[in-house]
């Protein structure tokens, strides 16, 4: 009996394995149609694409930036509509809205299908050295089995989730601090429990893209994010679930995975030293339907307080284009009332932002949007003017827009 049990479970798992081949091979293959898409919208709109689309990007985030491509192409082509040409240029506006419809679709059995795993996240070379912690990321594939690797009852690695987990802060130094702190521990212990949960693939370290560090030469610390492992370890032993921020950043279409330190550092770092308090990410508000019938989530990127007031925070990266604030504008208005925050990557950004803004409220004359922008690479020119008496220190002078006019990033 023992050995016709033992043989019915290597042919179910060999079956299993066969079949999660097949599948890995459909999704290599769909990936493949939707860069070839991608390349051929960039080239007949010149619409610039990074290379990096092909390398570093999952099936769920290439199909997500396959739609925003093609409603770019849409947005230049009722631009053509008023110039020559109009029949053409609105038959390929129905074959793009039709190829929209169907990567949607796509997307969506993505999302439920793809099993979310370590191997989503870029190499470890392909990131930025930590400064000056030295706890270094293990990102090399998972195995077959996702079953997360249990931890001891007790053990150090066990408490070290659990406080990784309940955190509210991503950044890795500031989970240490945490660490150290509830357990009463010497920071080189802590460090090396944090390791061997990198190591055993319930915790990833997320260092920033070294074309993402600012020019200024202020210092990134690494994020992390717990793995599918990490979550799954975790739940088992808590009451309320862990959110694996960065990836939800990340998977919002809005931002590399590398730029979640970036945000980190802005928002835990730079605000509070100018009067706000950070308290979370990826804070859920409640917005109307436009039929007024119903209502759905808007999810903003932070959530902080200044003066006991709520301030929702969107931050627009690397990978923003123009009009990227369209696919949210509407409900990012009804959740502040008008008073949005923005911090940008760099000044370049900042200024397509504005432009976009700007365009908007000029189709509305009834709009009191009052937006107030930053961008990262400024922020050390803004400290240094401000030590220097050149600023004025307000509510209002950390939200500069942009101080150099000269730089082109």
């Amino acid at each position: 009996m023992d050995q016709i049990n033992t043989a019915t479970l290597r042919a179910l798992a060999r079956a299993e394995r066969e079949r999660r081949e097949r599948y890995a091979k459909q999704m290599d293959e769909a990936k493949k149609v939707l860069i070839e898409f991608i390349k051929k919208i960039g080239e007949e709109h010149k619409i610039p694409v990074r290379q990096s689309v092909e390398t570093e990007l999952t099936l769920v985030e290439v199909a997500r930036f396959a739609t925003q491509m093609a409603d770019q192409a849409i947005r230049q082509l009722n631009h053509a509509l008023k110039q020559n040409e109009p029949s053409q240029a609105q038959n390929e506006i129905t074959r793009l809205q039709r190829e929209i419809q169907r990567l949607q679709t796509e997307l969506t059995a993505a999302r439920l299908h793809t099993p979310t795993t370590p191997e989503a996240i870029p190499p470890e070379q392909s990131r930025a050295r930590a400064p000056t912690l030295t706890i270094a990321s293990d990102n090399s594939p998972a195995a077959d089995e996702p079953v997360p690797d249990p931890l001891p009852d007790g053990s150090l690695e066990e408490r070290l989730l659990h406080l990784a987990g309940s955190a509210r802060t991503i950044r890795l130094p500031g989970l240490i601090d945490i660490c150290a702190e509830k357990l009463n521990l010497p920071r080189p212990e802590i460090e090396a429990g944090i390791q061997s949960l990198v190591t055993r693939k319930h915790l990833v370290v997320i260092k920033p893209m070294p074309s993402f560090i600012p020019k200024s030469g202020v210092p990134i610390s690494p994020a992390f994010s717990l793995t599918p492992q990490g979550v799954s370890a975790y739940n088992l032993k808590s009451s309320s679930p862990a959110i694996p921020v960065g990836e939800w950043l990340a998977n919002s279409g809005q931002l590399w995975l590398e730029e979640a330190p970036l945000l980190a550092h802005f928002v835990e770092e730079v605000l509070p030293r100018y009067g706000y308090t950070f308290n979370r990410y990826l804070p859920e508000n409640a917005i109307l339907d436009q039929d007024g019938a119903g209502q759905h989530l808007f999810v903003a990127h932070a959530l902080l307080y200044h003066n006991g007031e709520p301030v929702l925070i969107m931050y627009a990266g690397d990978r923003y284009v123009k009009g990227g604030v369209d696919q949210y504008y509407d409900d990012f208005y009804q959740a502040t009332n008008g008073r949005m925050h923005f911090v940008c990557l760099y000044p370049k950004t900042t200024r397509q932002l504005v432009s976009d803004l700007n365009f908007r409220a000029s189709r509305n004359s009834s709009s009191t949007v009052t937006p107030r922008i930053t961008n990262l690479d400024d922020v050390l020119v803004y400290e240094q003017r401000l030590q220097a008496g050149e600023i004025k220190a307000d509510e209002n002078s950390i939200w500069f827009s942009t101080l150099r006019k000269e730089h082109n990033r």
